[in-house]
């Protein structure tokens, strides 16, 4: 999961470098933090959401120029935002790791005689 966190942070933060021609300043001065929680795993759905808002944006600035970086930062950013940070990141220290319970049924419960 740090190797996913770490790719969708990576290619966000290049496709926001690479289109600073067509994009206009503020959207790589707003990248930046949410690259950074990406990265580090703070507040992941967060991050995400404001990644995926602004690499947007850019896509949408750019065309079809930027199609490949913007795609692959958006599929990846948005992997990342359903699969959640993963055991090394400061959200698993902060709120602990998601656990999933598996109930027995009804018939599971029955002792055998």
């Amino acid at each position: 999961m740090a190797i996913l966190r770490f790719c969708a942070a990576a290619t966000g933060l290049l496709s926001v470098m690479s289109s600073t021609e067509a994009c206009s300043g503020w959207i790589c001065i707003a990248f930046l933090p949410f690259g950074l929680a990406l990265l580090l795993g703070v507040l992941t759905p967060v991050s995400c959401l404001g990644s995926l808002a602004l690499q947007g944006t850019i896509l949408y600035q750019v065309g079809t120029a930027g199609l490949a970086h913007g795609g692959l930062g958006i599929l990846l950013a948005l992997a990342v935002w359903m699969l959640g940070p993963g055991a090394f990141s400061i959200d698993a220290r902060l709120f602990g790791r998601r656990l999933i319970v598996v109930r027995k049924t009804a018939s599971e419960k029955k002792l055998p005689k």
